[in-house]
């Protein structure tokens, strides 16, 4: 028995040490394969190796990890996001194991799994739909990882690492880390001169809207005006892309107190969208709003091209299904209120009675708009000589301010 042991356990050797040879040969094959872009291939190659290993038994080796964060690339490269992000979890579990995730490759590991769990949120039967705080949270390890291997800050996928993580801290209500996260990746922009590309767009406009959700409005308009300036350099102004950061920073300027500046700015918006067949949608509406709203106050409009403005606001707005919001129903009371200067008080009463049931039924009556709103309606009212009517909207206009 001990004499016919020997031979077997030769036997098992033998056979151990080919099947090793053969893993080595497809894992290698695997890697050429990612170097040529031949994703089906990678697949194919891949399950094989795996395959192997699974009649191996024992731990997995290193390798099988490689060979998974291959397979991921070739399943995100085919657009299966679900089955990449499973691979590259899959390929962690192992490198945590060895203890290779503070390195290089696992620095990248890492920065792949946050992509990848991204990219499959909201896909529900595909890999499982991400919530936004896993995704942030993958996101900040990332940062950890590849910060510790140099790999974020300077480097040419750190911005692009760095501006998603804010994005993700933004949409959680993280708004300070998020601010934190965007002057990084513009730090990392500026420091290798990429800044003016489409990610320094995209990082600028969205480090202002942070600062505008943070009550920063200047540090806002400075963001986004060196967005502006960006397109501009770029020959890309007169874009919707352009017209729709003129028309953030118009909004930032009211809030600044700068409306004629603002109204200005909203010009140079409506005539790059009205230029390129887009002057439609809510954005464009809200603007066009503003616009009107802003030329009544500075008086810097005769009457009848506010009328005109506002007037082709309320068409976006109802050409965009959204005419029975508290936007369009503001809209409707400043309209109404040019009535009323115009001594149409039957049209202005009509008006404000529709803009009021708007604003009753979406709880808005006890809003500053909403006071405005029913003090203007109290005016129809009493114009036209329903003073008892009247005396209980400015009633309840007192009330709700």
């Amino acid at each position: 028995a001990a004499a016919s042991a020997g031979p077997r356990r030769g036997a098992e050797a033998h056979s151990r040490a080919a099947g090793g040879e053969e893993w080595n040969q497809l894992m290698h094959s695997a890697e050429q394969l990612v170097q040529a872009g031949r994703w089906e291939h990678v697949l194919a190659k891949g399950a094989s190796a795996l395959s192997l290993l699974d009649e191996a038994g024992g731990s997995p080796p290193l390798g099988r990890g490689r060979l998974l964060v291959a397979m991921g690339t070739a399943h995100e490269k085919l657009g299966s996001r679900g089955e990449a992000l499973q691979a590259y979890r899959e390929a962690r579990a192992i490198f945590e194991a060895k203890g290779k995730m503070a390195s290089k490759n696992g620095a990248l590991l890492q920065m792949n799994i946050a992509f990848a769990c991204q990219s499959v949120r909201g896909l529900g039967g595909e890999g499982g739909a991400e919530d936004a705080v896993s995704a942030c949270a993958e996101f900040e390890r990332a940062c950890v990882l590849l910060r510790k291997q140099g790999l974020l800050d300077g480097s040419v996928k750190g911005p692009e690492v760095l501006h998603r993580a804010g994005c993700l801290k933004a949409e959680v209500g993280r708004c300070e880390d998020a601010v934190a996260d965007f002057r990084d990746a513009r730090a990392s922009l500026e420091q290798t001169n990429t800044l003016v590309s489409k990610l320094g767009v995209d990082v600028l406009e969205h480090l202002g809207d942070a600062l505008g959700e943070l009550g920063s409005t200047d540090g806002s308009v400075e963001a986004l005006e060196q967005a502006v300036a960006i397109l501009e350099k770029k020959k890309k102004l007169e874009s919707k892309r352009g017209a729709v950061l003129l028309i953030k920073v118009g909004d930032a300027l009211v809030e600044l107190g700068y409306p004629e500046d603002a109204v200005n700015t909203y010009f140079d918006a409506r005539d790059i969208l009205r230029a390129a067949g887009k002057l439609h949608g809510v954005e464009a509406a809200g603007m066009l709003a503003n616009l009107g709203s802003l030329q009544a106050e500075l008086n810097s409009a005769s009457r009848q091209d506010i009328r005109a403005t506002l007037s082709s606001a309320l068409e976006l707005y109802r050409n965009a299904g959204a005419e029975g919001t508290v936007e369009a129903s503001s809209l409707l009371a400043n309209l109404a209120t040019l009535s009323m200067e115009a001594g149409d008080f039957a049209g202005a009463l009509r008006d404000f009675r529709t803009a009021e049931a708007t604003f009753a039924r979406e709880s808005a009556l006890d809003s500053a708009e909403g006071a405005r709103l029913l003090i203007g309606l109290a005016s129809a009212l009493a114009e036209l000589g329903l003073d008892e009517e009247a005396l209980v909207k400015f009633d309840r206009a007192r009330a709700a301010l």
